[in-house]
């Protein structure tokens, strides 16, 4: 898997003009194939449709793995644009020496931007824009050779993480040094009316005294349920993956501070929720992939686990919201060796200040499909810890 350090200037990337908004080709993973199926809003049973398998994110093995899969929402036969509902960051490094990391997470009525995609040709186009977050993203991946893979060749930039079952894209800017690669997860399979997506962004220019510019995101995108679908009363749970991006960096206080590093965390998701009361509990269940350096706090491969819940509210909230209770790296929260973040809140006589959020919606007949954005940050006083995500999941059972 690909591994990044914020502050490593990026390898040269060959480009070639494409035409068009300054857009230009930095690599070449076949577009979605074999796209059939209908719109959530037709209606029909849960019995009717296929929700997916529900499968969690796995990392990828290096190869190509673009198989095309039969998808639903994505081969409605027309263009369509998405709402994204996500979580995304930004860290610069200034041309004064210093340093600022910002995020931020939307939520399923403020969407952090739009997905287009035109099964006619092929074509995605990502606009995303948050001032919290600082990030604005506006790509179009209309050449062929935006299409990228793992394969040996052509791999996408360094800071991108390599996941089975996803399609890969990569865009150059207006300077070949500014360079976004977006990647889904092939809907069809884990999920089928909704589906997890992220990007990056590196923008390191040739002159050191410039501006650098990294951007991380996660989010989900797909058809949501018409309101009219999502039952009222009963229960259901549903699993699927996760994805986020994450600043973890408490040694500003320790005499040896390390420079702040990205690292990605994914794995698999469990949402149980009691529609008649209206709550929902969410579990993430996954792996820490670290960037190229070692001088971090949490090392290769470390297990991360966390827990949380809220409310169902479709007025207030187009689909449920809530909070976290507990996340942990290395073993699950209360077990030996847990590493936990600190995100406790403004409280009297705690200096902490720190922060939680779960949105999601419902996607796909009759509620198949959960998707949302989550957001953990750290509140210790002299850390820098931000976790931005997004996660899915496919109704179990009828």
């Amino acid at each position: 898997m690909r591994k990044f350090l914020g502050f490593v200037p990026l390898l040269a990337l060959a480009a070639c003009g494409s035409g068009g908004s300054g857009i230009h080709t930095a690599g070449s993973v076949a577009a979605p194939g074999g796209l059939g199926g209908g719109d959530s809003g037709s209606g029909g049973s849960t019995g009717a449709v296929d929700p997916g398998t529900g499968a969690g994110v796995t990392a990828g093995n290096g190869g190509s793995g673009s198989t095309a899969t039969a998808t639903s929402f994505l081969g409605t036969g027309s263009a369509k644009t998405y709402n994204a509902v996500g979580a995304a960051s930004s860290f610069k490094r200034l041309n004064g020496g210093g340093t600022l990391y910002q995020g931020n997470a939307s939520t399923a009525t403020t969407p952090l931007g739009t997905i287009a995609y035109d099964p006619r040709d092929g074509i995605f186009t990502i606009q995303l824009s948050d001032t919290k977050a600082g990030i604005d993203v506006n790509v179009r991946t209309q050449d062929p050779a935006h299409r990228i893979d793992f394969d040996p060749a052509r791999v996408p930039q360094a800071g991108v993480p390599s996941f089975n079952g996803f399609n890969y894209l990569e865009v150059v800017g207006e300077a070949v040094t500014d360079v976004t690669t977006f990647f889904y997860q092939r809907p069809g399979a884990a999920t089928t009316y909704v589906t997890l997506a992220g990007y990056v962004r590196n923008s390191v220019p040739a002159d050191p005294t410039a501006t650098q510019i990294f951007e991380r995101g996660a989010m989900v995108f797909g058809d949501l349920t018409p309101v009219l679908q999502i039952p009222t009363k009963g229960t259901a749970s549903y699993t699927g993956g996760f994805i986020g991006a994450m600043i973890n960096n408490p040694s500003y206080d320790t005499g040896a501070s390390l420079a702040s590093t990205y690292q990605w965390v994914y794995g698999s998701s469990k949402i149980d929720i009691d529609f008649g009361k209206q709550s929902f509990a969410l579990s993430l269940n996954g792996t820490v992939d670290n960037s190229a350096t070692t001088a971090v706090t949490i090392a290769n491969g470390s297990s991360f686990t966390a827990a949380g819940g809220g409310t169902v509210s479709l007025v207030g909230a187009g689909g449920f919201t809530g909070s976290f209770t507990s996340a942990c790296f290395v073993a699950a929260c209360g077990a030996a060796g847990a590493v936990p973040i600190d995100f406790a809140s403004v409280s009297p006589g705690s200096s902490t200040a720190g922060a939680s959020s779960i949105d999601g919606a419902f996607y796909g007949p009759n509620a198949v499909n959960v998707g949302g954005s989550f957001r953990i940050v750290g509140g210790v006083p002299d850390q820098r810890v931000d976790l931005n995500g997004a996660f899915t999941g496919a109704k179990t059972g009828n």
